[in-house]
């Protein structure tokens, strides 16, 4: 039942090559601590100023999904577009057959006054062209709004293309080109200098494959192109970020891997880059980025936005997200428009988007940041706060806005100096989940031994966010215990099951306050004695009867062992003493070698048309929030769960944390530090959390944002979180659901967090086992004294 992991392995990899493209290696000096300096009121600081102006979409319709772009800018005028779709109909409300989708189709240039904000014109573009057509990247220059639409003529049954010169003040066509052929999809419109970049997605007729194609469009009119099969296979172009006014970088897929190639357009030739060309570019956003009206080009970067100095190679900090009270989370779906030292303006979707209810509207956002006389926090000491996602949610940087509002001591800064990326080897196949898996523990080792490193020296940061999955830092040496702050919650207010779950040697060293649930989705019947997972002997008898004998897990076996042996680590490491002679890791370890075995499909295997309508009788899955788990309930109905992984006692789901929690031992001031995690288990930040569907601490928070959704999917949902129908179709949802949610997260007793450092020692030494090469005392033996060493070069306990 390899198959399962379809949906999981092209999500993982996604997020990979995303990770790639937008951080990559962070090869600069490392900075300084930022807790324990003084803010001055030198130290700048930017007021905001958000107008909401209307997209000029239809009023009478539901917008179901809107994304809001930059087609171009001049000093008078700002010009947007945005395309989507409107509400559908659910499946039970229309004939699918007589219903015309294309009334669904949103496209709108909406034209703003640069200094007064005002909406100056929108132009619906299915008011000018035909509805069935597909409109591609418009782009605003020399006064004039460019694109191009393709799709199907009725009459002549061919394809068509078609070129359009529209006027932005009347929205009236001023030019036309037509012209007959095969439907491509324009990814991309750059104007760099003189030049229109076009990158041209060009599908086979068995809508399976594709290439591209580079379509550079000079000032005359003359096309060149560069088809990427003459490159390389699977090459596929993602972005082209001006160098100057007749060069490009673009950032390009090469097969699961990230590479940067160099576009000359002057001669229409393009290069590979070396690995380490542009370094210094590293952490720039090449997607969100614009030429500012003195020619300078600034884009987004991790911690704000930046100028680029390609002639001096140099990337200059124009703002950090440090210096303003605006969410970094609402500017993430908006474009740079326009920027200066001193002013900023971002355009962009006005709701960020929720789960549930009305997420998108018909309004999009300006946001205009100005640089303020002095900082109002003068005096404040900074507090380094480190997120290991990389990102913070809405709802957690409302919590740190109200700690920074609120006390008059501190100021908590996000930290940008740890690059998770510098520990990801992306040269390794991220279509082999297998090796994927290894290189998330090998990266996660290394992440965890530098934050460890940092805070037992004095460096570290003071707060750490979203850094549970490193067993490793729960330990007195580097964490503090946070039972004192949250031992004594009501059960009838906070699922502590959770909380108890997430303890080393019953101290607290990382607090949980959103999660999700990773385990076996399946039919609640399938689930052995204790209702909620599997002892090793009924899992035998649900992977020969249910799964046909095929696993669910798609790694290899010593992969599989070091997971199943960190769900269980607390029977075999305490107080940072490890002892695997017993007779229950010999079980684990034979009921492993016997039971499973060593193929691992690709994911291009997973994908491939024999897997592709394969129905599963399980998968191993992470559900988080209600969206997830609503959705997984049909795909088992009548009766959905999430189940636990094999172990000796049959124990229920593991908890993977959404959002935690923990304090540096040696944080500048542990008690301030706890006030703001006190903060994140507050009423409000745990109905913001949750209303990002994700499962929280707060019962009530929890049934109230499960009421919400049962509403939101009861009326059809939205396509994008699979509804309009598909969530009801054998029934109504009723709180009932929730009550079943609930009870699985009451069967869960154990977070998921692994020390990296043993799983890579069994995976080294567990291969000579399962392959007959040496018999497991041998085995045993090596293994516990390479983990002993590491626990005891640690210190406490571990």
């Amino acid at each position: 039942m390899k198959t399962s992991l379809k949906v999981v392995s092209v999500v993982l990899v996604s997020a990979m090559l995303l990770a790639a493209v937008s951080c990559g290696k962070n090869t600069r000096e490392k900075e300084p601590k930022l807790s324990g300096k003084v803010i001055t009121e030198d130290d700048p600081w930017f007021d905001y100023e958000i107008r909401n102006v209307k997209i000029g979409t239809d009023p009478d319709k539901r917008i179901e999904n809107d994304f809001t772009r930059i087609a171009g800018l001049d000093d008078r005028y700002i010009v947007l577009f945005t395309s989507g779709n409107y509400r559908m109909p659910a499946w039970d409300e229309t004939d699918d057959v007589a219903y015309d989708y294309s009334d669904s189709y949103i496209a709108v240039i909406t034209v703003i006054d640069k200094d007064t904000k005002d909406v100056v014109n929108s132009i619906n573009l299915y008011d000018l062209i035909l509805k069935n057509t597909h409109v591609d990247n418009p782009v605003y220059s020399n006064g004039k709004i460019s694109l191009k639409i393709a799709g199907y003529n009725m009459e002549t049954r061919k394809n068509i293309t078609k070129d359009l010169e529209i006027d932005p003040l009347t929205g009236k066509i001023i030019d036309t080109h037509e012209e007959e052929g095969q439907y491509d999809y324009m990814s991309f419109c750059e104007i760099i200098g003189e030049y229109r970049v076009e990158c041209v997605t060009v599908f086979s007729d068995d809508g399976y494959t594709s290439y591209d194609i580079l379509r550079i469009i000079s000032a005359d009119g003359s096309i060149e192109s560069i088809d990427t099969r003459d490159i390389g296979k699977d090459i596929g172009i993602s972005s082209a970020f001006p160098l100057s006014d007749t060069t490009a970088l673009l950032d390009v897929y090469e097969g699961y891997q990230f590479v940067q190639y160099e576009l000359d357009l002057k001669n229409a030739k393009i290069k590979k880059a070396g690995p380490d060309d542009y370094e210094w570019l590293d952490g720039i956003d090449t997607y969100n980025y614009v030429t500012g009206l003195d020619g300078m080009i600034y884009a987004g970067s991790s911690n704000g936005f930046s100028r680029i100095n390609v002639s001096e190679r140099a990337v200059e900090e124009v703002f950090d997200y440090s210096w303003s009270t605006l969410s970094r989370a609402r500017t993430m779906w908006h474009n740079i428009v326009d920027c200066t030292e001193d002013r900023i303006i971002l355009a962009g979707n006005s709701d960020i988007g929720l789960m549930f209810g009305e997420t998108h509207n018909d309004e999009i956002s300006i946001i205009e940041l100005r640089r303020a006389d002095k900082n109002p926090h003068a005096g404040k000491t900074v507090l380094e706060l480190y997120d290991d996602n990389g990102y913070l949610s809405e709802a957690v940087e409302d919590a740190i806005s109200a700690f920074n509002e609120s006390d008059s001591n501190y100021f908590i800064e996000v930290s940008t100096r740890y690059t998770y990326n510098n520990y990801v080897d992306f040269s390794v196949d991220l279509g082999n989940d297998d090796e994927v898996e290894k290189m998330y523990i090998k990266a996660h080792d290394g992440m965890s031994n530098e934050l460890a490193m940092d805070i037992i020296n004095g460096d570290g940061p003071d707060i750490l966010i979203n850094t549970s999955a490193y067993a490793q830092l729960n330990n007195p040496n580097y964490l503090v215990d946070l039972s004192r702050y949250f031992g004594t919650l009501d059960p009838d207010q906070y699922y502590t099951n959770v909380i108890e779950g997430a303890k080393t040697d019953n101290a607290l060293y990382q607090m949980p306050v959103s999660f999700s649930i990773n385990g076996i989705v399946t039919k609640s019947g399938y689930a052995g004695s204790t209702g909620a997972g599997f002892n090793f002997s009924e899992y035998k008898d649900f992977l020969n009867g249910p799964l046909n004998g095929q696993d669910i897990y798609n790694v290899s076996r010593p992969v599989l062992f070091a997971k199943l042996f960190s769900a269980m680590s607390d029977r075999f490491i305490k107080n940072g003493k490890v002892d695997i002679s017993g007779s229950e890791f010999a079980e684990l370890a034979e009921f492993v070698k016997d039971n499973f075995d060593d193929t691992v499909l690709t994911l291009d295997e997973i994908n491939s048309e024999s897997y592709a309508y394969h129905d599963p009788a399980a998968y191993c899955m992470r559900v988080g929030g209600f969206g997830g788990y609503l959705q997984e309930k049909n795909c088992f109905y009548p009766g959905c769960s999430i189940l636990g992984y094999p172990s000796f006692d049959g124990q229920g789901p593991l908890i993977l944390t959404g959002c935690s929690v923990a304090i540096s031992a040696q944080a500048l001031d542990i008690g301030a530090c706890a006030e703001f995690a006190k903060l994140l288990l507050s009423d409000d930040i745990q109905k913001g959390l949750a209303a990002e569907d994700t499962f929280v601490l707060n019962r009530k928070a929890f049934r109230d944002t499960g009421e919400v959704a049962i509403e939101f999917y009861n009326d059809g949902g939205t396509w994008s979180s699979n509804g309009n129908g598909v969530s009801t179709y054998y029934g109504k949802f009723t709180t009932e659901d929730i009550d079943n949610a609930e009870k699985i997260i009451m069967s869960c007793s154990r977070i998921d967090s692994e020390d990296s450092a043993v799983s890579m020692i069994l995976i080294e030494e567990m291969p000579a086992y399962f392959l007959d090469q040496k018999d497991l005392g041998k085995v045993i033996k090596i293994a516990e004294n390479r983990i002993q060493k590491v626990l005891d070069e640690r210190g406490g306990s571990s």
